[in-house]
Parts: C-alpha cells; sequence; structure tokens
C-alpha cells in the first residue's frame, strides 16, 4: 500500500485544492487531486482526479525505440546529455 508523502493545500478566491503524493516504491507516484469549487455561499462543488506518473530506465527506452528508429539521440532541458540523476530526459528518433 503506498504511502502519504507529502500533503498540499492550495486556496484560489474561495475555491480549494488538495494534493495528496504518494509513492509506492515501484517508480510510480499517484497524485490524488480534490477540488472544491465554490458555486454559492458555503456550497461547493467536489471533484477528484488521481494521476499516476511512472518512471522507466532511459537506457531500456532508448532501446526500444532503436528497434523501430535508425538513430536515438537524449537530452535534458538544456539540450545536453542527460546524467543518472536527471528529472526528465527528451528523446529525438530518427527514421
Amino acid at each position: 500500500m503506498p504511502t502519504i508523502k507529502r500533503t498540499m493545500f492550495r486556496q484560489s478566491n474561495d475555491d480549494y485544492l488538495i494534493m495528496q503524493y504518494y509513492n509506492s516504491g515501484i517508480d510510480q507516484a499517484i497524485w490524488d487531486l480534490h477540488f472544491f469549487i465554490q458555486q454559492e455561499m458555503n456550497k461547493y462543488l467536489h471533484y477528484s482526479e488521481s494521476i499516476v506518473e511512472a518512471s522507466f530506465n532511459v537506457e531500456l527506452i532508448k532501446d526500444d525505440l532503436l528497434s523501430v528508429f535508425s538513430s536515438v539521440d537524449m537530452f535534458n532541458d538544456m539540450l545536453e546529455a542527460p546524467n543518472e540523476n536527471e528529472q526528465r530526459v527528451f528523446f529525438i528518433c530518427k527514421k
């Protein structure tokens, strides 16, 4: 069972957002979002949504892409070769 790592609260005028972040420990995270949108004084509509994020080994992704493309280059958000601690990697693939 995932454990709550962080709970965040945001207010915008009379609307509210509660975000809970869970880490499953298997390269996956879950964001539970709860929106409370004021309709009239002391009456709110509640919307909720869960977003699942997954992490993958970039070398495995590159290998899979090379089965379809003739070349695959990887860059970080500074257009440099990514290091092992990058949060986000971009792939440029050529047929």
